[in-house]
């Protein structure tokens, strides 16, 4: 295993090669959080590249979650997840290969749920906003106090010069769709992001099981 900083990397196995003043890493497997990580590291007079595609089948989430933002945290997404990716850098430390950053990630999680969002997050902010405004009543889950079910989401991740564009994000639930999309700095960890609420009515459950219709509607009026 492979251990930087908060994150671990379990049953690694890689080729080293040292020539002269470079060091080669071809990683074969290489498992972080449930997603596999195959890839390649080279470092060569103190500059580091590093070219990896993340790839995930059907993994569980429910060990994913604190892991991916490496630390424990109270609000869980639970689901099943599905992802490909590709992402390079290079530099001489770690804000350079941030800044360096380029690639992108597209994934999905399926029939799922946010668990335990009593305390700030993402989702518990997001709700909370909704239900203090009266956007949305009556089919919202309490963020204090009950999980958030989901059918799905999905989302397209855009790596470029040290930030990530967050692109075409849907969530789509039995009370609310949500689409969304954004801007987050890792450095700053500040995240832009603008979102599209949807509540579900009467009119969108006949949309949906119209064939024609809700084929070309998307299921939903909106």
């Amino acid at each position: 295993r492979l251990i930087h900083d908060r994150y671990r990397l379990s049953t690694v196995r890689a080729t080293i090669e040292v020539k002269d003043r470079e060091t080669t890493i071809d990683v074969t497997d290489a498992d972080l959080c449930g997603i596999q990580m195959p890839g390649r590291v080279r470092m060569s007079d103190g500059l580091t590249h590093l070219a990896f595609t993340p790839v995930a089948r059907a993994s569980s989430l429910k060990e994913a979650g604190s892991c991916l933002v490496g630390y424990q945290n109270s609000e869980k997404l639970l689901g099943t997840l599905n992802l490909n990716g590709n992402f390079s850098t290079r530099g001489r430390n770690r804000q350079a290969l941030f800044a360096n950053l380029k690639g992108a990630v597209e994934f999905t999680v399926e029939k799922g749920r946010v668990s335990n969002i009593g305390s700030a997050g993402g989702f518990t902010n997001l709700l909370s906003y909704l239900s203090v405004n009266q956007y949305v009543q009556g089919d919202l889950p309490d963020p204090g106090t009950d999980d958030f079910s989901f059918k799905r989401i999905e989302s397209r991740w855009v790596f470029d010069n040290g930030s990530m564009q967050i692109e075409e994000s849907v969530l789509k639930s039995n009370s609310v769709n949500i689409v969304a999309e954004g801007q987050y700095d890792p450095l700053s960890k500040e995240l832009d992001l603008v979102a599209l609420v949807s509540p579900l009515t009467t009119v969108d459950w006949i949309v949906d099981r119209i064939p024609i219709l809700g084929h070309i509607l998307q299921g939903t009026l909106v």
